[in-house]
């Protein structure tokens, strides 16, 4: 077990029972959607910042227990028959990948997770769903954008974020556009309070949809 100093946020860490933990402190800070002024004069570097927070922790080390399954992890049940998600399912259904990139994952790492003090990240929150999984999901799980966001929604900024992600991390960008497809249709179905949203998503959608994936292994 490690003790923190008097400034440090990690309380301590250490091992129980064969599995890892930290404990930390109370952490003032700010989300970006609570200071999207301070984000457009900034946007690179909360990008970059964000994108290199995810790898870090896609590097973390130790004895975890795998994620605990979720609905978002498979395909949406298309019970309205939905044209679209009809057509985002087949998709998906063909280009399944064959094989999982596995490492420790927050689970829930989105904005909303994230306190930030000025530029930098004051602390990541909420990792009940922390463990064992699919590197690209979680990636994916990260970037997709939530109804009424107003900041990680152009291409440039998307680029940012991977861009810093692989400054300390690797992944399959092949793979992440898969799991990207798979988190927007449950978004698509469950979050589309707003049509400007649903129509931004479904052209999102379309966009991924029409590029043969050709690299990934699904064939292998």
């Amino acid at each position: 077990m490690a003790m923190s100093t008097p400034n440090d946020p990690l309380v301590e860490h250490g091992s129980y029972k064969n599995l890892d933990y930290i404990v930390l402190t109370y952490i003032q800070g700010f989300r970006i959607s609570q200071r999207i002024d301070v984000y457009k004069r900034n946007t690179k570097i909360f990008c970059n910042t964000f994108g290199q927070n995810i790898g870090m922790i896609h590097t973390i080390e130790g004895k975890f227990v795998k994620v605990v399954f979720r609905k978002f992890h498979t395909l949406i049940d298309n019970d309205s028959e939905d044209i679209n998600l009809k057509s985002i399912n087949l998709w998906l259904a063909e280009h399944s990948p064959m094989s999982v990139n596995e490492c420790f994952v927050h689970g829930d790492h989105h904005y909303a997770n994230i306190l930030w003090s000025e530029n930098r990240i004051a602390a990541t929150l909420d990792w009940e769903l922390a463990g064992l999984g699919n590197q690209e999901y979680d990636l994916a799980w990260s970037i997709v954008v939530r109804p009424g966001q107003q900041f990680f929604l152009t291409e440039h900024e998307e680029s940012e974020i991977l861009n810093g992600y692989q400054k300390v991390n690797t992944f399959d960008f092949f793979k992440y556009q898969y799991y990207k497809v798979l988190v927007m249709s449950h978004f698509y179905k469950y979050k589309n309070e707003s049509e400007e949203y649903k129509n931004w998503m479904n052209r999102e959608l379309k966009k991924i949809t029409s590029i043969e994936i050709i690299n990934c292994d699904r064939n292998t």
